[in-house]
């Protein structure tokens, strides 16, 4: 296993991932390492001229490069759209070095496209890495004060759905509104925030199973603006309280915090955290694949009726 390999791994893989893939690959024993780079140096071994395994691995790695904790938001394009017009003019403005390596733009504070590709076999999402300057920073290195700019990549898909185009900004709501511009500029038209009323957002939870554990709502009327909640550790779901219906039931929800369990399709089960808001913006603050990303955007396309 190559060292950039090693390091993506690190970035992007959970170590209870890291670990499952150990555990299937070696006689099924429970594998529990000191740290995460420990269990990726086991995983080297084991892949060591095993061109199949090494191939899982890499297909592991695809599950969470761009998926993990994170937040993301989408935007309705306001034109019709193909997949292979949306190709043929990338190329024709950008080059094919664009579905290659990517053409590595200058980093500056405005983002730069720099790479895209299909991520499914009929060419219905595509993916656009983006690149711009981070914050600069001052830091020590070898007991000296450097001065660092480090380079910021936002991932962002487009998803082909009927004769729309769906815009997926996988960013905080502080660059949504950025690449949403950015995205129709090159598309050009405009990309159309995407938001959530309370019915939206009840059934978007109700279609996944959730549990809510905290919520802010805005009040209909009052002294009192916003309420924050969180359930009692005797409340498993804010939902099922009789007292959170009775005060809050009919105001308007800002955002939700829930919970749902999610089974993958190797039969692993495991725990979303999430929180959705009335902007349109989901964020997981659990580790997660995109098979999950997925699994809800099919839900949100099926209530905005996308």
């Amino acid at each position: 296993m190559n060292r950039e390999l090693k390091l993506e791994l690190e970035r992007c893989v959970p170590v209870a991932a890291l670990e499952s893939f150990l555990e299937a690959h070696t006689a099924g024993e429970k594998i529990k390492h000191k740290n995460k780079a420990e269990t990726i140096s086991k995983i080297s071994e084991i892949v060591l001229g095993r061109a199949h395994l090494q191939e899982k691995l890499e297909l592991l790695l695809g599950q969470y490069h761009s998926a993990g904790r994170g937040a993301l938001k989408w935007g309705a394009f306001d034109q019709e759209l193909s997949s292979q017009t949306l190709e043929t003019l990338l190329v024709q403005n950008y080059g094919e070095q664009l579905f290659q390596d990517g053409i590595r733009p200058e980093v500056k504070q405005k983002p730069s496209l720099h790479k895209a590709r299909w991520v499914d076999a009929e060419n219905q999402i595509l993916r656009l890495d983006f690149v711009e300057s981070g914050k600069r920073r001052l830091e020590y290195q070898n007991y000296e004060l450097q001065e660092s700019t480090p380079m910021k990549m936002i991932h962002s898909l487009v998803r082909f759905t009927q004769d729309k185009a769906i815009v997926e900004i996988r960013a905080s709501q502080n660059y949504t509104l950025k690449y949403q511009n950015e995205i129709g500029d090159i598309l050009g038209g405009k990309v159309k925030d995407i938001s959530f009323t309370i019915d939206e957002i009840n059934e978007i939870e109700q279609r996944l199973a959730t549990s809510r554990r905290s919520a802010k709502h805005k009040k209909l009327g009052g002294d009192i603006d916003t309420v924050s909640v969180i359930a009692s550790p005797k409340i498993e779901d804010l939902k099922a309280s009789k007292e959170y219906n009775r005060m809050l039931g009919k105001d308007d929800i800002k955002d939700a915090r829930c919970n749902f369990s999610y089974k993958q399709k190797d039969g692993r089960l495991i725990k979303v955290s999430m929180g959705i808001s009335n902007k349109g913006s989901i964020w997981f603050m659990s580790d997660i694949p995109e098979e999950v990303i997925e699994h809800v955007f099919s839900v949100v396309k099926l209530v905005k009726g996308l």
